[in-house]
């Protein structure tokens, strides 16, 4: 089964949990979920960019306090990811995209008691390893995070999320034929939210 319908299907799994329950969205949340990204690198900007081929699955976690103003909601969020995506250019190089940390504000729209919808605006970093970046392959990339998502209720205190983001990390100088790497990553979350 492809990602697209692994992503369709826990969402109306949810909106069939979710039924008439009211979530609460306001007030501190824990949350944790299955990331699934792909990755890539620009590298001599304007030279070449090696894409994954396939998604890599990292694990979510997150901490946020969110308040409600009638339909609106306002949440702030610290989040961190593992790994968000390895690129092979050849020749059995590698490079990869681990320990994301983000800050972001998280407006939203409550679309009813038990449905949220919310955009993501970030700041990020990403530390970068592998061998198609020697001799100095450990860097944090520092950039935007962006996102967009649905969370919807299971009961007063649990919700299930799905959300798409996309990383938006600035080129650091590499000694690889002296230029530059410019990373970036995107993918599905699929996760749920405790709210105290």
């Amino acid at each position: 089964m492809g990602n697209r319908k692994i992503v369709v299907a826990v969402t109306l799994a949810l909106s069939a949990v979710a039924g008439s329950a009211c979530a609460q969205y306001d007030g501190l949340y824990v949350g944790g979920g299955v990331g699934m990204y792909k990755g890539s690198v620009e590298f001599n900007p304007g030279a070449f960019t090696a894409g994954d081929t396939k998604h890599r699955s990292g694990v979510n976690l997150n901490i946020g306090y969110g308040h409600t103003f009638d339909k609106f909601n306002l949440a702030g969020e610290l989040s961190y990811t593992n790994t968000i995506g390895r690129v092979s250019p050849g020749a059995g190089f590698t490079a990869k995209l681990d320990d994301a940390w983000a800050w972001s504000i998280l407006p939203g729209y409550k679309l009813s008691n038990s449905a949220l919808l919310y955009g993501r605006l970030g700041m990020a970093s990403a530390k970068t390893s592998g061998n198609a970046l020697l001799p100095d392959s450990g860097k944090t990339h520092r950039g935007a995070l962006y996102g967009v998502g649905v969370k919807l209720a299971m009961d007063k205190n649990w919700s299930g999320v799905v959300e798409y983001q996309s990383y938006d990390l600035k080129s650091k100088d590499y000694p690889i034929g002296g230029g530059s790497a410019k990373p970036s990553a995107s993918g599905i979350v699929l996760g749920a939210q405790y709210a105290f």
